[in-house]
């Protein structure tokens, strides 16, 4: 009875020591980091095959760290593996809580929690529809060839003390609430605003994001349904001038003299802004051109803590390394 109980204990210390072993070690990185690469094709569907990943190596470091006694010698290599598990942990929070979406917003409009597409994780807090801000427009400058360059995109909002903010955003430079980051894209166009009064209602005012320009520049139309209409509009912006010209440096503007034509099947009214058609349902007037921009947002909030464990990483590997040279010089002599 004595002799089994020895031998359970034995086996049961040699288990142990095997969660924390080497080989487990590359085993559970490599599979993590499989799990990763796979994650960025697959998106919110991979959250859950990342778990297992992070779980092995999360135990493996653990078990390590308090099994062998390398790591009370080495204030260096324990630095090392409690940075991996703060990694490891901060992998798996991310993907539970992350969200990445992209959403449009015309001139002069407030953003409402309203997206084009998204995805997120499983715990991700849902804070995005409470957010508030706007746009009076954007700058963009564009190199010889159509190239884009900076884009200044000043936004303004709410404080919690309800003071009005601004900023000017770009590609590289978000708007920062609440932890979701707004950063401008390549998407934005012109949008014609629309009021629509169908008879004997009240006027609905509507604003048409056409195809992002310049690179549909020939196909500057889309399909709109006002209220109460039972069927689509088309709406086509007619250019008579080059906007960004091609062959020198230029700035995204508007069209200085901007004309709509709108489809009724075989009904076609070419509107400049002010002028109106009229429906047998009602009155559908061109108010104005405006801009509209497009937004990619992020939010993360392991993202800080995964680049601080990282640098803290990557410092005590050095520190390691020139230890190792320290202690043992490659050249005797």
């Amino acid at each position: 009875m004595h002799e089994s109980a020895l031998t359970s204990a034995g086996q049961s210390r040699f288990a142990w020591r095997a969660l924390g072993s080497p080989r487990l070690s590359l085993l559970a990185i490599v599979w993590l980091l499989a799990a990763v690469a796979w994650s960025f094709d697959q998106g919110a569907s991979a959250t859950w095959s990342l778990l297992a990943p992070c779980g092995l190596t999360l135990v493996n470091l653990l078990v390590a760290m308090t099994t062998r006694p390398i790591f009370r010698a080495s204030l260096t290599l324990l630095v090392l593996h409690l940075c991996l598990t703060v990694i490891v942990v901060m992998i798996g929070i991310s993907r539970l809580t992350y969200l990445r979406a992209q959403a449009e917003l015309a001139e002069g409009e407030t953003f409402a929690g309203a997206l084009i597409e998204s995805e997120q994780g499983p715990w991700h807090p849902g804070g995005l529809s409470r957010l508030r801000f706007a746009h009076d427009g954007f700058e963009i400058d564009y190199a010889p060839g159509r190239r884009r360059a900076d884009t200044r995109h000043p936004v303004r909002w709410l404080d919690a003390q309800g003071q009005v903010r601004q900023a000017v955003i770009g590609d590289d430079r978000p708007l920062v609430l609440e932890g979701y980051r707004f950063y401008t894209t390549p998407n934005k166009g012109f949008a014609p605003r629309m009021n629509w009064r169908a008879a004997g209602q009240a006027p609905v005012r509507g604003t048409v994001h056409l195809p992002p320009y310049p690179v549909y520049e020939s196909t500057q139309a889309a399909q709109w349904r006002p209220p109460g209409l039972a069927r689509d509009l088309t709406l086509e912006l007619l250019l008579d001038e080059t906007l960004i010209d091609p062959d020198q440096a230029a700035t995204f503007r508007l069209p200085q003299r901007p004309r709509l034509r709108v489809r009724d099947g075989t009904t076609e009214v070419v509107l400049a802004p002010g002028e109106s058609m009229v429906l047998p349902e009602g009155r559908l007037q061109f108010e104005s051109m405006v801009t509209w921009m497009g937004y990619r947002i992020d939010f993360d909030p392991a993202a800080p803590w995964l680049l601080a464990a990282s640098v803290l990483a990557s410092l005590a590997i050095g520190a390691q390394v020139i230890g190792r040279w320290r202690a043992r010089p490659w050249n005797p002599t």
